[in-house]
């Protein structure tokens, strides 16, 4: 399913990367299995979705719940939810004791429409049932003949920069079995640097560390993009997603919130 040998070289250099800790990996998955995990995505449209985000700062539709995973995406799930897996994640990034979230807490598939987006963030520090520190994000970018103009590129922000609502450091490019590792921490700003212009799938998987550390924040923390700098109406929502998660209904594409 993975050649996990081949991504060393990329791992050993993620503590040293700028701004924040990652790496990133191509050809993640094996290119047979990769392919058919790629088929078997739900549509936009499917009923399988269950979560529906339409608001100023997230545009986006998600999926964890196990039962609703056809097979190789919960093959997939499975075996990065490993025993297997997570050792080998321990031994090359150094990090012990690290358990994998198999609820799927703000992981699962993900996917943006045409126009989805995710203003900057860091997310949430602690897992709001185990109490385990969130340490390490993986995303896993299943988007076929992705090009520039498709948008949709993550962005990794400086802090500082961040909170001065300016463009970001670093574009990741969500490209076709590409996976972008990083550590999750107070300075771990992320999120779209533009809209998404086609369809963008992603799976993401999240790894604990119960380390009896202080809870920071049981949410994720948003912050305005450049153009929503100085509007108090997405100051008050950004307050309010500190506080609670803010879906929509199936199939609201009003923009309302």
């Amino acid at each position: 399913m993975i050649d996990l040998d081949k991504h060393r070289s990329a791992l050993s250099e993620f503590w040293q990367a700028d701004l924040f800790p990652h790496a990133c990996l191509e050809n993640f998955w094996d290119s047979d299995f990769c392919s058919e995990l790629y088929h078997e995505l739900p549509l936009p449209e499917s009923d399988k979705w269950n979560g529906y985000y339409n608001n100023a700062i997230e545009y986006k539709k998600t999926l964890n719940i196990w039962d609703k995973f056809d097979s190789r995406l919960y093959q997939a799930f499975t075996y990065l939810s490993s025993r297997a897996f997570t050792d080998y994640l321990i031994e090359v990034l150094r990090v012990p004791g690290l358990e994998p979230d198999v609820g799927l807490h703000g992981g699962g598939l993900h996917y943006y429409p045409p126009g989805g987006k995710l203003n900057p963030h860091i997310d949430y520090s602690h897992h709001p049932k185990l109490k385990y520190r969130r340490k390490i994000n993986i995303l896993i970018y299943l988007n076929k003949d992705w090009q520039t103009s498709h948008g949709g590129q993550l962005g990794l922000w400086n802090k500082d920069r961040a909170l001065a609502c300016e463009k970001p450091d670093k574009l990741v490019d969500p490209v076709y079995n590409t996976c972008m590792i990083f550590e999750n921490s107070a300075k771990s700003y992320h999120g779209l640097a533009n809209a998404s212009q086609n369809g963008r799938y992603s799976l993401a998987m999240y790894y604990l560390v119960n380390d009896n550390s202080t809870e920071e924040n049981l949410k994720a923390n948003f912050l305005p993009s450049a153009d929503q700098k100085d509007d108090p109406e997405v100051k008050e929502l950004i307050n309010l997603r500190k506080k609670q998660r803010i879906n929509t209904t199936h199939g609201d594409t009003s923009g309302s919130y």
